[in-house]
């Protein structure tokens, strides 16, 4: 769904940051391989990582199972995260689930909280909104800084996307709060803004001509999808200009399913505030 898209389009930077806790965490622990059970030395962990990062996901995934299987606390919470980043980024839902799932309700609180991020991100290619927003909402609880507004934020747009608006503001406004990045502030704030979708047919110097558009979309079989409306707003130079909106939309995903049922080209728009 291009909701789902919309959703993930900051996966790269999401995941990128939980790696990077990973990363940081190694790098404090001073380890250049982990400890085995039985006593003997295991590959670098940090192989694993880099095996990740350069898109070896299928290595990466084998690599750390057997870190899993072999390893020790904390190493072993560490191996299980790396293990079921990468099923994901393979698409291995089940097995990403087999061992991220553990991880958020009994691992330290950093691997719970990177553990719950990355299975919000299963749950929305799984189609699962709410499940998604739960999850994140998680990982904002454990995580800190950055990593934190970026999961809060993505909480607030499954919560959205549920249709439970009032818990996607609260995960908006702690997104803003835990960020110091003001682009990331602003986009947050556009989303604390707007308060459902529409769908918009054309924009016209000529209010005439818009007003032609609204009869003709009045008379059209889409007609049942919500009333053709007429917005003015002002134009960069001055100039007045006419939007044709047409419904009222709560959510993304509804207003992309409004605009299939139309036989013309139409764009969703926010609303911002209270409507239009």
């Amino acid at each position: 769904m291009l909701y789902q898209r919309l959703l993930q389009s900051g996966f790269a930077v999401f995941s990128s940051l939980l790696l990077a806790l990973s990363a940081a965490l190694l790098a404090c622990g001073g380890c250049a391989s982990s400890k085995a059970a039985g006593g003997g030395a295991l590959p670098d962990m940090k192989a694993v990582m880099a095996d990740y990062e350069a898109g070896h996901f299928l290595q990466a995934y084998t690599g750390a199972v057997s870190l899993y299987r072999r390893s020790v606390v904390p190493e072993r919470d560490e191996a299980a995260y790396l293990a079921g980043l990468s099923a994901y980024r393979l698409q291995r839902y089940e097995d990403a689930d087999r061992y991220l799932s553990p991880l958020v309700r009994i691992a330290s609180t950093d691997v719970a909280g990177r553990a719950a991020g990355t299975m919000g991100l299963v749950e929305l290619e799984r189609g699962r909104y709410r499940e998604a927003a739960e999850y994140f909402k998680k990982a904002a609880d454990r995580l800190e800084g950055q990593g934190k507004a970026e999961a809060a934020y993505r909480a607030g747009l499954a919560y959205k996307e549920s249709n439970l608006h009032s818990l996607a503001r609260v995960q908006f406004i702690i997104a803003r709060g835990a960020s110091s990045d003001a682009a990331f502030q602003a986009k947050v704030d556009r989303e604390l803004k707007t308060s459902g979708y529409t769908l918009q047919l054309g924009v016209f110097s000529s209010r005439s001509n818009a007003e032609a558009v609204v009869r003709e979309f009045q008379s059209s079989r889409a007609a049942s999808i919500g009333e053709a409306r007429i917005v003015t707003t002002e134009g960069s130079r001055g100039e007045t200009l006419y939007y044709v909106h047409v419904g009222t939309f709560t959510s993304y995903s509804a207003a992309i399913r409004g605009r299939a049922l139309l036989d013309q080209p139409a764009i969703v728009r926010p609303i911002e505030g209270a409507g239009e």
